[in-house]
């Protein structure tokens, strides 16, 4: 049985871009009667699942990012490596 990785990528726009989307989910929460709110942030959660947890595999989703899953020009990205047994599928 091998031992697998999950890597959890957060993506986002790099500050200073418009993100068109979170500002309508800011004005309709608003709309709704929700209070306080400064900032929503609209952005994809993407999880990928190794075969092993070893630094080339934690690379090659780094690359994976840079070369597909996120735009550079207007995305940021994290990447966490949760625990086996953490749930991060929604």
């Amino acid at each position: 049985d091998r031992i697998g990785m999950r890597a959890a990528i957060k993506i986002l726009f790099r500050d200073g871009v418009k993100d068109s989307q979170g500002t309508a989910v800011q004005q309709a929460l608003g709309t709704l009667g929700f209070v306080g709110i400064e900032e929503v942030l609209v952005g994809k959660y993407i999880t990928v699942k190794m075969d092993s947890d070893t630094e080339e595999s934690r690379a090659l989703v780094g690359e994976m990012c840079d070369r597909l899953l996120v735009n550079g020009v207007i995305e940021k990205y994290t990447i966490d490596y949760p625990e086996k047994d953490k749930k991060v599928w929604f």
